[in-house]
């Protein structure tokens, strides 16, 4: 297939995606981000350096950890962001209520 053809598939899933709730979501970026740890070695052996490099009293498990939760959170705003972009005019209106001096999410957390 070449790329055009790639881009296109992938154009085409992540439209299909815009399409799922919320939690659905977040759960298909957990996913993906699981599959961007293992099967982006290269990616993962740098953010391993780099978390050795700043927290050099971590555990070498709590890195790892850290590193998979990064990678996931990674790929749920890459997801999120296409979800944005495609969907129709309101459609992420369902995410967020915005109010004057907050914004919440659906998971309760607020900025």
């Amino acid at each position: 297939m070449s790329g055009e053809g790639l881009v296109r598939v992938g154009l085409f899933l992540l439209r299909q995606l815009a399409r799922l709730p919320y939690g659905a979501l977040r759960r298909v970026g957990n996913v993906c981000g699981d599959l961007a740890y293992v099967l982006a070695a290269p990616r993962r052996r740098v953010t391993l350096v780099n978390l050795r490099l700043c927290f050099p009293d971590m555990r070498e498990d709590a890195r790892r950890t850290l590193a998979r939760a990064h990678f996931r959170c990674f790929m749920r705003s890459f997801i999120d962001r296409f979800v944005v972009w495609l969907s129709r005019s309101g459609a992420c209106a369902r995410w967020w209520r915005c109010t004057a001096s907050s914004t919440t999410t659906p998971g309760g957390g607020g900025r």
